[in-house]
């Protein structure tokens, strides 16, 4: 679960960090561009809200899968958002699976601790990866980029094909 945290946070904040500057270079306007991480967190509270609340009926990993799947092909639908519409669609539906996959990382962490003292412990470990890849993946994901001519075929799979690893 460490792993899949570690490889699920490289790709994570790809259209957070990069998103502005996708929305400028492919027409949409700088006011909504400005407006797209704010569009992004606005989801995110539903995103901490109704999976976290699936996974007392289903179980946090199996709904995390789930979330994580969908950010991923999420992840991959940024390619397609060239006009204001899809842009906007895009930054909600994004913002919402990528904070649900936030807020349920730590509970999937929580349930497999193996005694009720371990809890700390168990959330100590297990945020070190999850802060390593946090500081490692937006200049890596910028080098993949490129650094006059931007590809961004190549950003958004090394960013999706992490969520769904």
């Amino acid at each position: 679960m460490i792993g899949s945290g570690f490889l699920a946070q490289l790709g994570l904040f790809f259209p957070l960090s990069y998103g502005q500057l996708f929305a400028l270079r492919h027409g949409i306007s700088p006011q909504v561009a400005f407006y797209s991480i704010a569009m992004n967190e606005f989801a995110g509270i539903f995103g901490k809200i109704f999976p976290n609340y699936l996974s007392d009926l289903y179980g946090p990993v199996n709904v995390m899968i789930a979330c994580l799947t969908c950010a991923g092909i999420m992840g991959i639908a940024l390619i397609g958002c060239g006009n204001l519409v899809g842009f906007i669609v895009f930054c909600l539906l994004y913002g919402f699976f990528t904070e649900s996959c936030i807020s349920l990382y730590q509970l999937t962490i929580l349930t497999m601790a193996p005694r009720q003292a371990d809890l700390g412990y168990a959330l100590g470990i297990s945020s070190i990866p999850v802060g390593l890849s946090s500081v490692l993946a937006n200049p890596a994901l910028g080098a993949i980029l490129g650094n006059r001519i931007l590809v961004w075929w190549k950003g958004v799979t090394f960013s999706a094909v992490r969520h769904i690893l």
